[in-house]
């Protein structure tokens, strides 16, 4: 799992993410995307089920546990 900001130093989020999925060894890694910025998912990820946005705003530990526990299923993993 992968928590990724959108605006980072040096390699946007968008990029590390794209970086992410070209990798065949962290192709399907789930990324959760934790970030200030006005995005959609569609806009961010396609269709990937293995990426979820989290908009800063509503960050709250239980946004972030609904957000792991909504995004590991679809993956193919559970949580624990």
């Amino acid at each position: 799992l992968v928590l990724l900001d959108l605006r980072m130093p040096g390699m946007a989020g968008d990029e590390v993410l794209a970086e992410l999925r070209r990798n065949p060894a962290t192709s399907g890694v789930p990324v959760v995307v934790v970030t200030s910025a006005d995005v959609a998912v569609a806009d961010l990820a396609g269709d990937d089920p293995a990426v979820t946005v989290l908009p800063k705003a509503n960050l709250s530990a239980g946004s972030l546990r609904g957000a792991v526990r909504r995004i590991l299923p679809s993956v193919g993993r559970t949580s624990r």
